[in-house]
């Protein structure tokens, strides 16, 4: 049995670490390589870090800056943002990534998915889905860079992701991300139905009790942004991470 993961998540954009709210109105927060400096020393059981630039003039990651988030690593680490091409990922994984987290590509063409998890293996390959509620509660899966010709019936993407190799699937609730409302647990069972690999809950993070009701209806991972990373009194910047003694499952 894999071990339930609580995974920290990191928010970049041109080698600042930021925070978010809803995805939107970002806030500068610091250096993203101290913020993996200190996970480490906190023994977090992995992190992932999306590069959230969206400038089109600059169509690749910054290899650099991943190797030296890289090299300071000492946990799994997960990097999305721009992965766009088997290429672009082997020059990711060749930095000593373990895995990428792919979103837009796989909806403009599933087989980049497959591609990496024929050379990599599906465990590799995270693929990211956000989802909103319409005005009358119900989720819609949501893409920001592909018209998903129907954002109802997601469970249509869902299985062509899984069938092309994805080994894990990132579930975000773009509603509740930053808002520390507590996890989508309904949203977190439907897809957990419809998986058949490790599932992932991102968005609304409060507490620690909140991420054990996650594990507790099925989640694989609970992944947190602003829970983990915050302002507090002064506006100073806190890192927290819980010890083992604080989790249940």
């Amino acid at each position: 049995m894999l071990k339930k993961r609580l995974i920290p998540q990191l928010l970049i954009d041109k080698k600042k670490l930021l925070k978010t709210y809803k995805y939107s109105h970002p806030r500068y927060l610091g250096d993203p390589l101290n913020a993996v400096s200190i996970f480490n020393e906190k023994k977090a059981d992995e992190i992932i870090i999306i590069d959230i630039n969206n400038d089109r003039e600059i169509p690749y990651p910054d290899y650099n800056y991943i190797s030296k988030l890289a090299s300071e690593c000492f946990m799994p680490f997960g990097y999305g943002g721009k992965i766009n091409s088997l290429d672009t990922a082997k020059k990711i994984f060749d930095l000593g990534i373990e895995k990428v987290v792919i979103q837009s590509a796989a909806f403009n063409d599933p087989k980049i998915i497959s591609d990496i998890a024929k050379i990599y293996g599906s465990q590799s390959v995270v693929v990211s889905l956000d989802f909103k509620k319409n005005i009358f509660g119900k989720h819609n899966l949501f893409c920001k860079k592909f018209n998903l010709k129907n954002k109802f019936e997601f469970t249509i993407y869902l299985n062509n992701f899984i069938n092309a190799g994805a080994g894990e699937i990132l579930v975000n609730s773009v509603d509740l991300e930053g808002t520390f409302k507590g996890l989508d647990l309904n949203l977190l069972k439907k897809i957990k139905e419809l998986c058949n690999v490790p599932v992932l809950i991102n968005g609304g993070l409060k507490n620690i009790d909140n991420a054990n009701d996650a594990f507790g209806v099925g989640a694989d991972g609970v992944v947190g942004g602003s829970f983990f990373v915050y302002y507090g009194k002064h506006n100073a910047i806190l890192i927290t991470y819980p010890n083992e003694n604080e989790l249940f499952f």
